[in-house]
């Protein structure tokens, strides 16, 4: 694996979104950090720190810890690096495989990810609207 491919894969992964599938919705944000209990020691008050900007992440608890998406995968998965290098190129290719299928029309047509968000906001302007089921 090339230097350029591993700061590539740093530079594309977003951490606090690979962190919230490990430990769920961020406890509490301040400005552009996120905060959890730390998965790697037991706490009750959150220390865990993912810093949106510069895609970092720094335990400000006991273990003291701080790193970039592949270490966090490195240690949440138990993972040699490589292992983790390898693992977050998959889950990209993986959502760029996934992201252009929802994009795509029947006729093979791919659609720019604002026309994917205008088309959401449509359908939710219409369930708003008329409610679904009854619900409103």
């Amino acid at each position: 694996m090339q230097k350029v491919e591993i700061k590539e894969v740093c530079d594309k992964v977003d951490l606090a979104k690979v962190v919230e599938s490990y430990l769920g919705p961020s406890r509490k944000q301040i400005g552009n950090r996120l905060w959890w209990c730390c998965p790697f020691h037991k706490e009750k008050t959150p220390s865990f720190c993912v810093d949106t900007e510069k895609n970092l992440w720094h335990c400000y608890g006991s273990c003291q810890d701080v790193g970039t998406v592949i270490k966090f995968i490195e240690k949440i998965e138990n993972l040699s690096f490589g292992d983790a290098v390898a693992k977050l190129k998959n889950w990209l290719d993986t959502k760029s495989e996934t992201f252009t299928k929802l994009c795509a029309s029947d006729e093979g047509e791919v659609f720019s990810h604002g026309d994917v968000v205008k088309a959401h906001l449509a359908l939710f302007a219409v369930i708003i609207l008329i409610g679904i089921g009854g619900a409103l």
